[in-house]
């Protein structure tokens, strides 16, 4: 059975196949506790596969009651539209709150549905006048947004050539001869080629007074940052009245989960981690961020790489948003083995588990990218789920050394890339991991040192690859070929 690179909700004790909910637990009890001072920010930190939004998806369940309002933001989705992450982020939350001024007798909800969405509503429904009031303020903050959004979408600069016409501009040479910026002089030259529309309008300008063209575009300029920020202010003052009107802070809370900031541009994720602390720092929110902590720094340092001569420390400036800070632990050998023990199911690939527990890192969605592509292995080497529930003996070495193979190409790509090469053999990647006295080349040793333990931990161990002939191996890696990496 193939295991999808999905995350677990283990809010039921038997479906905690990592043992993380005790973490969970302890989250939950702190995030939920009476006296918990608001706005609070928690990173659960974890690098890529580790096992991060299972615990997050888990304790946005465990954290449900009625008076918590929970959204999920999940940044990945966002970050591949157009849209500026941290301004869908704030969208998400308004939309969240509009969900709210909406009672369930008016959705026309079948009956189960019913009962469920009026049991998480009773607490946050606002009665009819507040709901329509609350309803015309929410329109006000996205129009807020969205005026803010016509300001600094794509499309360069807006240049006023009602303005301009009786002014004179040597088109493009001008413009950058004058200090202008490349954007700058793009606009009084236009991108549509020597007979587009603005073009035409350059041929139009003649003589020399730039100066006064300059005015136009730092007059322009100035008004729109002025109009953004005003708009971003009416944001604010709004979505304060609105947390108000819904008590939040004072009756209820509202929990904002993102995650996957670490897979967003450095830029965009430090934005949206700047709007949590410039819009939402507002007493009743608390938030639960995912995310890769190094990744994340390393986008602070580029975001803010002109102050590093002045001592800017990105560390730091996490710190600042974060005020609890949660390493997901390392799964210890047991807990990769309950894990092993529970996606691999029965047969063929029970016995290949031992070696992938050798080679693959304590990464639950390595180990199933690992055991799938073993699965898929075997059966185009002509196995099915029958034949791998009763291997003899030689079959059982025949699936292992696939599987050896398999894992060389997801754990060890250098050095399975060195065999298809042809520049080394697996046979003499073996002897040397079972005694490093042997006579092998300097390219050998070279990536067994790199490789580490893991290496030698899945080459040494039965059946090994000495016991074949050249033919046979070759027949191996033919087959192994279909997962291999470009």
């Amino acid at each position: 059975m193939a295991n999808a690179d999905a995350w677990l909700d283990f809010s039921d004790r038997n479906d905690d196949w990592l043992g993380r909910w005790p973490a969970v637990d302890a989250l939950k009890r702190m995030l939920a506790a009476d006296d918990l001072v608001t706005p609070m920010v928690l990173g659960v930190y974890g690098g890529w596969g580790v096992g991060k939004t299972s615990v997050m998806r888990t304790l946005q369940t465990a954290l449900k009651g009625s008076n918590r309002l929970i959204l999920w933001f999940d940044s990945w989705v966002y970050a591949r539209q157009e849209e500026a992450l941290w301004r869908a982020l704030l969208l998400c939350v308004v939309e969240t709150l509009r969900a709210r001024t909406r009672h369930p007798d008016e959705l026309h909800l079948q009956a189960e549905a019913y009962e469920k969405s009026k049991r998480e509503f009773d607490s946050l429904w606002l009665d009819p006048n507040d709901a329509q009031r609350a309803a015309a303020e929410l329109d006000e903050a996205s129009a807020a947004l969205y005026r803010s959004l016509t300001f600094t979408q794509k499309g360069g600069i807006r240049f006023n050539w009602a303005g301009a016409l009786p002014l004179a501009a040597d088109a493009a040479l001008t413009a950058i001869t004058a200090g202008l910026s490349t954007q700058i002089a793009t606009a009084v030259a236009g991108k549509d080629g020597p007979t587009g529309p603005v073009a035409a309008v350059a041929k139009w300008l003649k003589g020399g007074d730039t100066k006064e063209m300059v005015k136009l575009f730092e007059r322009e300029a100035t008004e729109r940052y002025v109009e953004q920020v005003s708009s971003l202010e009416q944001f604010q003052a709004t979505f304060r009245k609105l947390i108000d009107r819904f008590e939040i802070g004072n009756k209820h809370r509202l929990f904002i989960f993102v995650d996957d900031l670490d897979r967003c541009l450095p830029e965009d994720a430090v934005a949206a981690l700047e709007a949590i602390k410039l819009f939402l720092d507002i007493p009743g929110c608390v938030f639960v961020l995912g995310m890769d902590r190094a990744v994340v720094e390393q986008g602070i340092s580029v975001r803010y790489k002109d102050l590093r001569e002045a001592g800017f420390d990105s560390r730091a400036y996490l710190d600042k948003i974060i005020q609890i800070p949660f390493n997901l632990p390392p799964l210890a050998r047991s807990q990769v083995d309950a894990f092993l023990h529970r996606i691999s199911g029965q047969g063929g690939l029970r016995e290949c588990s031992g070696l992938i527990r050798r080679a693959a890192p304590p990464n639950p969605r390595t180990l199933k990218r690992a055991l799938n592509a073993i699965l898929l292995i075997l059966y185009l080497a002509g196995y099915d789920n029958e034949s791998l529930g009763g291997l003899d003996a030689s079959d059982a070495s025949r699936v292992k050394r696939l599987a050896k193979l398999v894992l060389l190409q997801v754990c060890f790509e250098a050095v399975w890339k060195a065999i298809i090469a042809e520049t080394t053999t697996i046979k003499e990647f073996e002897r040397y991991c079972l005694d490093s006295g042997v006579s092998v080349s300097q390219e050998v040793k070279d990536l067994v040192a790199s490789a580490g333990p893991r290496l030698k931990a899945l080459l040494t161990a039965d059946p090994t690859f000495n016991e074949l002939n050249e033919e046979e191996i070759v027949g191996l890696l033919a087959v192994t070929r279909a997962t291999a990496p470009g």
